[in-house]
């Protein structure tokens, strides 16, 4: 029996029956993708369609002439810049990508420019999965990898402040470019940022989605709601599941067969390789170190730039001391087992997970409860703000229809038919509706429903500190990716 006596356990209630959500095996691909939660309750699904969904339809409709406009006054008629090329890969949220080097076969094309450097500190972005990708007619995909370089004479500036620049492109595995071959250079380039789109669309950011379903329904169906993990994790869950479900497995979705569907920016079917794509990002590629298996992180892992240092100040500064308070009363005898056994189940769900007795260590506790609740606002945010509005959508190259270069020598690339009219509609359409943020409850208005006293008091500790950490980041000179203001409680979009 949970609980300190027969009648604390009487007063549990619950936000749903015994037969409340629960994850199961991802049907599409049972071993390739993460659970999936098909179940949802009927209040979600209706709370979902009042607002994200109506939000969804308005701007599929009202937006059109806008798309068409913009269409027709967006198209990028110049080769990309160097500079903008490199500072975007590194800098922006694409900067999730960069990887050290770690001798691998895969980086066997870069050795003749590594060792023009000895000794100096090199990264990769690898974008080769996308070579699964069976694009339409007259358009076209690369697998592309670039060589990024740390700029020297920044001593004693932190590594993740060092400024990096791209100095090698690898086409088709093979194919090494570097700036000097200046029209195969400029043709590569579109093929890495068309591969960085999709790798961050596909790959990366689904990560912070779909493995967090079953945390959100595990949580709602086996927590009392008097838990306070439960009250804790309660505005973070809100639009989630119906919105991932429906991006999974509508007709409807923006990645679907369904071809009437105006609004979809891709290249291919889900079922011609886009699928692929998400395998590739949870599974992993084997001898690819720049697609590790999913594995379920206590904290965030390292993003080696700006963009990684604010991501983290969040997590360290804000989420954690937050995380910790709760951690401590979920730890006491009444919840205890409880917050076990809630390990147990998730655990059965997410490699990597903590499960069981080790749950019951305050710091990793502490470090899974901060994780969880930064992911679902901050970090998953603050990934469409950045996406959305430092790239904008026809530089993205979701569609390509210039073919890649063939060779170090190569004819200029024609930027006028690089991309078409309606591919630059479909992707101003499916940009506002779908990456942008559309926030329709913030971080900062949530009312934690924490019945015990110690707890409402760290809440506005939490508060107080993630205004701190906007401040610390402007003494820094670190730029702030999203404003505080503009933060979601909960995955909304």
């Amino acid at each position: 029996m949970l609980g300190k006596t027969p009648d604390k356990v009487a007063h549990y209630t619950y936000l749903y029956p015994r037969g409340g959500p629960w994850p199961q095996p991802n049907p599409q691909r049972p071993l390739g993708e993460a659970p999936i939660v098909l179940g949802i309750p009927w209040q979600e699904q209706l709370l979902f369609g009042l607002t994200v969904g109506l939000g969804f339809s308005l701007s599929l409709t009202l937006g059109i002439p806008r798309a068409m406009l913009a269409a027709l006054t967006s198209a990028v008629d110049k080769p990309i810049d160097d500079g903008w090329f490199s500072d975007t890969l590194t800098e922006s949220s694409y900067s999730k990508f960069l990887t050290p080097l770690d001798g691998g076969a895969d980086e066997k094309a870069f050795a003749p420019v590594i060792e023009r450097w000895p000794g100096a500190t090199f990264y990769k972005q690898d974008f080769s999965a996308i070579r699964g990708v069976k694009p339409y007619d007259g358009m076209y995909v690369a697998p592309t990898m670039v060589l990024v370089k740390e700029e020297p004479g920044q001593e004693g500036v932190q590594v993740e402040r060092r400024k990096k620049r791209v100095v090698a492109i690898v086409v088709d595995d093979d194919l090494l470019l570097e700036p000097e071959q200046r029209d195969a250079w400029d043709r590569g380039k579109l093929f890495v940022l068309q591969g960085a789109a999709y790798g961050m669309l596909f790959t990366e950011h689904p990560n912070l989605h779909f493995p967090f379903d079953a945390i959100n329904a595990i949580s709602k169906s086996w927590l009392p709601q008097q838990h306070p993990i439960y009250q804790l994790l309660i505005p973070h869950l809100t639009f989630q599941l119906p919105l991932n479900v429906g991006v999974l497995a509508s007709r409807l979705s923006v990645i679907t067969d369904y071809r009437p569907t105006y609004y979809a920016p891709f290249t291919a079917n889900m079922s011609d390789g886009l699928l692929d794509l998400f395998v590739a990002g949870y599974q992993g590629v084997p001898g690819r170190s720049g697609y590790p298996e999913y594995k379920f992180r206590d904290r965030p892992r390292r993003v080696f730039s700006d963009y990684g240092l604010f991501l983290m100040a969040y997590y360290e500064k804000s989420f954690l001391p937050f995380a910790r308070a709760v951690a401590q009363v979920a730890l006491e005898p009444e919840w205890r087992e409880m917050t076990r056994q809630w390990a147990v189940y998730i655990a059965w769900y997410i490699d990597g997970f903590p499960g069981g007795d080790q749950i019951l260590d305050e710091d990793t506790l502490t470090r899974v409860l901060a994780h969880i609740t930064w992911d679902l606002s901050l970090g998953h945010a603050a990934d469409h703000e950045n996406f959305s509005f430092d790239v904008s959508p026809e530089q993205k190259f979701l569609r390509l229809r210039v073919k890649p270069p063939a060779g170090p020598q190569d004819e200029p690339v024609d930027m006028s038919a690089a991309v078409s009219w309606v591919d630059r509609f479909k992707m101003r359409l499916a940009h506002r509706t779908f990456f942008e943020p559309h926030v329709r409850t913030r971080l900062v208005d949530i009312d934690y429903p924490f019945t015990d006293a110690r707890l409402g008091i760290a809440a506005n500790g939490f508060f107080a500190e993630l205004r701190q950490t906007e401040a610390w980041l402007r003494e820094q000179n670190i730029r702030n990716f999203m404003p505080l203001a503009k933060v979601p409680a909960s995955i909304q979009f």
